[in-house]
């Protein structure tokens, strides 16, 4: 049963009994409690506290009222959820407000944010148009990733690394994450953490028709079960799949007026599919660059896995188009006609009117040997950085500092402990999932850097293409790999020389 809280209380819960980690930095003990870093002042002493009262280590500062120009995407949901908030009553946009606020009166700054085209590729375009230009008019950027990766490599963003004030020892940065889309350890142009909801709503999970499911197959909570026991693969997904389906009309065709299992694209969604079952294509030398894999037997098998399911089930429903997921196949499980539906967090704030009860879940593992569930975060999150441009870096890595620290704080309880887990959700095990899943986020470095790469066929998004985007589908992942992979690893080596 949804539970029936008021914002107010709910806020007042996430003040006092927050204790959700950062993803693969933050620790916990059984009170709830975190051990972390402390100020300056008190360098030498443990510090144990709840999550809002972590110190960060900025020094106190006062930049006299300067004006730090924020660069975004001009889409409504950026402005609302990461840049600029409104005290509307909702918990997420009022807390990115508040953030604002006490950024600004700690630095003594003022944050001017300046939209830029709502398209991302458009605006990630008039970026690079800018920068290259030499034109100093943003002091930060609010960069997505499938873009600002290959402008990072391009030069056109401060290595951070040893920057003033940002402090990576603190649980609200994304190391490893950041460690991943870095071509070399002695560089880091971008910044991922609790700066960016992004993350958090780009994260894959699926859910599921707890109708469907009881009329199929039982008590829905026995799915739930498979799940925390480690045996939710990708052979037990496509026998659900198939032992759903209903030729509703009998013509002998997979269409919408079936009952289906599941439906995807060959696009964003094969992605998630993919990465979520171990896809990798680079691992790291002994100096810390990415190297390709010599052993691609494992991608051979999750792309086999994966051409069963979308290709030789009768109870999957293919769109060719990447529009789809969030048009006709949300809409098909929302009307009840499909009993998965894969995608990512953010989808939860489109289902809120559904009749039937859902659940949330991870995508499958590819079998039951595979450690852990994960989830790829998708290469439209956003990521931070600032650009050649500026000269003067310490005033927007302060900025930086403190805007990470406080959504740390406040933002990232808003969004993930009350909005995604209380407010989207509608039973306590898919809030104890969303903690499972969001504890193994992952990439892979060739895929946040795919546009870097000049190949027709790029690497990172390579399954895309033997799912049928743009081609005839195949599962034949060693020709399509062998065929590029001389290119890929030139290109490779081009990049890792440019930044060394």
């Amino acid at each position: 049963m949804k539970r029936l809280y008021s914002f107010v209380t709910l806020i007042l819960m996430v003040v006092f009994t927050m204790s959700c980690a950062n993803d693969m930095n933050m620790t916990t003990d059984s009170t709830n409690e975190i051990t972390t870093g402390t100020t300056n002042e008190q360098s030498n002493e443990e510090y144990t506290g709840l999550r809002e009262n972590t110190p960060d280590s900025l020094p106190e500062l006062d930049y006299d009222g300067m004006t730090v120009r924020i660069a975004h995407r001009g889409d409504e949901i950026t402005y609302r959820v990461e840049t600029v908030g409104e005290e509307t009553g909702d918990v997420v946009s009022d807390a990115v407000w508040a953030r604002n606020r006490s950024v600004e009166e700690r630095l003594n700054v003022k944050l001017e944010f300046i939209a830029g085209q709502s398209d991302y590729e458009a605006y990630m375009s008039d970026i690079r148009k800018i920068i290259t230009a030499g034109e100093d008019l943003y002091d930060i950027i609010d960069a997505i990733q499938w873009r600002a990766v290959p402008q990072a490599i391009e030069g056109l963003y401060h290595n951070l690394i040893d920057a003033p004030y940002l402090d990576f020892s603190k649980p609200w940065w994304s190391n490893e994450y950041m460690n991943e889309i870095s071509v070399t350890t002695n560089t880091r142009f971008l910044l991922s953490g609790d700066i960016s909801i992004w993350q958090l709503r780009n994260m894959s999970c699926m859910y599921f028709n707890k109708r469907l499911y009881e009329e199929n197959f039982g008590d829905p909570n026995s799915l739930y079960q498979t799940v925390l026991d480690g045996n939710w693969t990708y052979e037990l997904l496509n026998q659900y799949v198939k032992d759903i389906y209903r030729d509703i009309n009998s013509d002998g065709i997979t269409d919408e007026n079936d009952i289906l299992g599941i439906g995807s694209t060959p696009v964003a969604q094969t992605d998630h599919f993919a990465y979520t079952a171990g896809l990798s294509f680079t691992d790291r030398d002994a100096d810390g660059c990415p190297m390709l894999l010599q052993d691609q037997s494992r991608n051979v098998e999750i792309v086999e896995n994966l051409y069963r399911l979308y290709y030789e089930n009768p109870g999957t429903i293919i769109y060719s188009s990447a529009n789809a997921m969030d048009n006709e196949l949300i809409k098909l499980f929302a009307d009840g006609r499909m009993l998965f539906y894969p995608n990512r967090f953010y989808t939860a704030e489109l289902l809120r009117d559904m009749t039937d009860p859902y659940g949330i879940i991870p995508f499958p593992k590819l079998d039951e040997e595979q450690q852990n569930y994960s989830a790829l975060v998708h290469d439209g999150t956003t990521l931070f950085a600032i650009p050649v441009t500026k000269v003067d870096i310490e005033p927007s890595c302060a900025v930086l500092e403190a805007m990470c620290a406080e959504n740390y704080r406040t933002v990232t309880p808003a969004y993930y402990e009350v909005a995604l887990k209380i407010k989207y959700t509608q039973d306590d095990i898919s809030a104890e999932i969303i903690d499972m899943i969001h504890e193994n986020v992952r990439t892979d470095f060739i895929y946040a850097a795919n546009y870097c790469f000049t190949s027709s066929v790029k690497l990172g998004t390579i399954v895309r293409n033997l799912m049928g985007m743009g081609q005839t589908a195949s599962s034949d992942y060693m020709s399509a790999y062998d065929s590029i992979k001389g290119t890929i690893q030139t290109e490779l080596e081009n990049i890792i020389s440019s930044v060394e």
